[in-house]
């Protein structure tokens, strides 16, 4: 989902740290799943969520200006 919107990841160790290639001070931590689990905690999908809606305002902003 994230790589969609223009962030890439970064794996640094226990955690994957997803970073917007345009606006660098957009992040998402995001701790991978460990000891059996298979999907990340709700709370960490609404980070992403925010951090694509932030991109989303920032975009619009930056379309208003042009």
């Amino acid at each position: 989902m994230l790589r969609t919107h223009g962030f890439g990841g970064n794996t640094n160790r226990p955690h994957v740290v997803y970073r917007h290639e345009e606006y660098g001070d957009v992040r998402v931590n995001v701790p991978k799943p460990h000891e059996g689990e298979k999907h990340v905690k709700p709370v960490y999908v609404g980070d992403a969520l925010a951090a694509i809606d932030e991109v989303a305002r920032r975009d619009a902003d930056k379309e208003k200006e042009a």
